[in-house]
């Protein structure tokens, strides 16, 4: 089989299996779990690179004309293509350049597991291990949320607030993850003296990981703690957090790879999604130092609970900032 026929063939699977196109990069908003099916398709988390539809593929032509859209048809044809590329460790140039090489056995072998994993839904990124973020690459686990593009706001939110503040700022990222959002900030900001905290330790793991691929280790202290509890005392000019903010309730509108495969304990908090900012609000404006800053990224429909919350802490100087869809997404305010 050649690298175009084993295109055209994982494209027909992808398509057969009746692709669930709704990855959102907010897992909080309520459509996030509506499919290709008789309806315009959502993006998928990769649909801003550049995609070119295969149309040699019937089964995609027929997908497309039942309900699918454009999207559906570039997005199988992109994740088709991204999957081949991580089992050759090839790029994209080389797989049009070598378009007729036959591909061996055990190539194809390694093609057809991840087209099966991604058939069952399973996010992309964890089959790669890899997500981009804020122009870096992040490596990624089931352990871990995917980074998504509108947390990017809240990187660039904290960037711009940096730069008021002298060098040896203290900043405290709750939540870290992956680390994705403290990378991006330690590397543009080399003088800032970051702490980023995880109640997982399988979380902490893949965050030590992504520091270490970045020569970070140095700069950044992660630490094991439920919000505060390990840094009890301790004193921030800047606190963010991208908590979990999806309501219980909306646990059936997920995408099905956001629903089964992410961790759960990144995603909801409590029956409204305010579970988390109740306890990390106050304990943040605690812990802030005068005049210093707390960031938080929000779901949709959020903004009004969470300025209430706020002004229950004492917090001023509320603003929010909109994402590329004009939603509310960063939260900041102020300690006076």
């Amino acid at each position: 089989m050649t690298i175009q026929e084993a295109l055209t063939w994982a494209q027909e699977e992808l398509a057969r299996a009746q692709y669930d196109l709704s990855f959102r990069s907010d897992p909080g908003s309520p459509a996030i779990g509506l499919r290709c099916r008789g309806g315009e398709a959502e993006e998928s988390a990769f649909s801003n690179a550049s995609a070119e539809t295969d149309s040699g593929c019937p089964i995609l032509r027929s997908f497309t004309a039942k309900g699918g859209s454009e999207n559906a048809d570039q997005t199988i044809a992109l994740d088709a293509r991204t999957l081949l590329q991580h089992a050759l460790k090839k790029n994209q140039s080389w797989l049009h350049a070598h378009s007729n090489e036959t591909l061996d056995e055990p190539i194809l072998s390694i093609y057809n597991s991840f087209i099966e994993r991604r058939k069952q839904h399973e996010p992309i990124q964890y089959i790669t291990g890899e997500q981009e973020f804020y122009g870096i690459p992040i490596r990624v686990t089931p352990a871990v949320l995917i980074p998504r593009p509108e947390t990017e706001h809240l990187v660039e939110e904290a960037l711009l607030i940096l730069e008021k503040l002298p060098a040896g700022t203290r900043l405290l990222d709750i939540g870290t993850g992956s680390g994705a959002i403290v990378i991006p900030i330690a590397l543009s900001s080399p003088a800032t003296r970051i702490t980023a905290v995880d109640i997982s330790q399988d979380a902490l793991q893949v965050a030590q990981a992504n520091l270490a691929a970045h020569n970070l280790t140095h700069r950044i202290r992660l630490l094991q703690s439920d919000l505060f509890s390990e840094i009890a005392g301790e004193e921030f000019e800047i606190i963010l957090s991208n908590p979990p903010y999806v309501a219980e309730a909306d646990r059936k509108l997920l995408a099905e790879q956001v629903r089964n495969y992410e961790p759960q304990q990144a995603l909801f908090a409590g029956a409204d999604g305010l579970d988390i900012y109740r306890k990390l609000i106050p304990a943040s404006a605690a812990a802030l130092s005068t005049g210093g800053y707390l960031l938080l990224e929000i779901g949709a429909g959020q903004s009004d609970a969470i300025r209430n919350l706020f002004e229950q802490s004492n917090l001023t100087n509320i603003r929010f900032v909109v994402d590329l869809q004009q939603i509310p997404r960063v939260a900041i305010a102020q300690k006076q």
